[in-house]
């Protein structure tokens, strides 16, 4: 998976859980997203989870600045 398919992914993915399109780039951050809230961020986390096999610790999600740290994480960068 690139980088670019990991972004996509995680766009569809969030589009899902707020009911509307949401396009995400590298330097979109949580509260660019009208809607994202910290339930959003734990159901979105543990999709990807569920989805990518990738395990995070609540604490490493709140340090992620933007999308394109979290997509680098996910790819294991």
């Amino acid at each position: 998976m690139t980088k670019e398919q990991v972004i996509r992914y995680l766009s569809e993915t969030l589009s899902d859980l707020l009911d509307r399109e949401v396009v995400l780039d590298e330097t979109t951050r949580q509260s660019d997203v009208d809607g994202w809230d910290s339930l959003t961020t734990m159901t979105f986390m543990v999709l990807i989870e569920n989805d990518l096999h990738v395990q995070m610790s609540i604490e490493e999600i709140s340090r992620f600045e933007n999308i394109g740290a979290l997509a680098d994480r996910i790819l294991g960068k």
